[in-house]
């Protein structure tokens, strides 16, 4: 029992590409470009839950080394059909920002 809780290996902090001024910026040049406190936010957020994530993932790659217990392909295609869609939900959420970011603007360009 000892072994499940056992603490996880040490992760490498997680980097997300761009500098401070410039990551997470949309191309759109009409788009606000992030504050370095903004994007600093941003990556403390999702780095301490990427982590949290790993932490997790760290413990269930340790279930088929267990004695005692027993399972089948069926459920670890259910496990990880599971997880893939729960990590595209995740990935819809954070790309609907720069959809919905289009979709306000409405240009009033009228020429009488």
């Amino acid at each position: 029992m000892n072994d499940f809780i056992n603490e996880p290996e040490e992760m490498e902090p997680v980097e997300i590409e761009g500098t401070e001024e410039t990551a997470g910026e949309v191309t759109d040049s009409t788009e606000e470009t992030p504050t370095a406190e903004t994007v600093s936010k941003f990556r403390e957020l999702t780095s301490n839950r990427m982590k949290m994530i790993g932490q997790q993932l760290f413990q269930m790659k340790k279930i088929p080394e267990k004695r005692g217990i027993d399972y089948s392909r069926e459920d670890v295609e259910k496990i990880f059909t599971y997880l893939r869609n729960e990590i595209d939900k995740c990935e819809s959420e954070f790309i609907k920002k720069f959809d919905e970011k289009k979709a306000d603007k409405f240009d009033f360009d009228f020429k009488f």
